[in-house]
């Protein structure tokens, strides 16, 4: 995966030429409150288990390797569930601080290296 170039932090890494900067993005698609009305079960009280987001980070990575950019093919996302995960895919990008967890987490953590690997592959093609 292209995970190297995440410090910049730009949503979605584009071609030069139609690079959006994170400034000239839209508003975060879902709110913080929408996050929290879902949940199954009640949530721990302690820290969340850290989690790689491997689905999300994949996504964008195929963007990346199509060159798309989203928020500029908008009829990409045009269907109900994919408007989703590209609300769900903004709001993990719009934090530096989720998106360096999530990605130190798919480099670092074991507990779910084979079952990541797979999908990887899966999603790469």
């Amino acid at each position: 995966m292209s995970l190297g170039r995440h410090r910049s932090h730009r949503c979605f890494c584009q071609k030069k030429s139609s690079r959006v900067p994170r400034s000239a993005s839209p508003a975060q698609v879902l709110s913080e409150e929408v996050f929290a009305s879902f949940a199954i079960g009640e949530p721990d009280a302690g820290p969340s288990p850290p989690n790689s987001h491997l689905t999300l980070l994949a996504i964008v990575d195929c963007w990346h390797q199509l060159a798309l950019n989203p928020f500029l093919h908008l009829e990409i996302v045009a269907t109900p569930v994919f408007r989703l995960w590209f609300g769900l895919i903004h709001h993990l990008f719009r934090s530096p601080e989720r998106l360096d967890k999530a990605i130190h987490t798919a480099v670092r953590n074991l507990d779910y290296r084979t079952d990541d690997s797979e999908f990887v592959l899966a999603a790469r093609g």
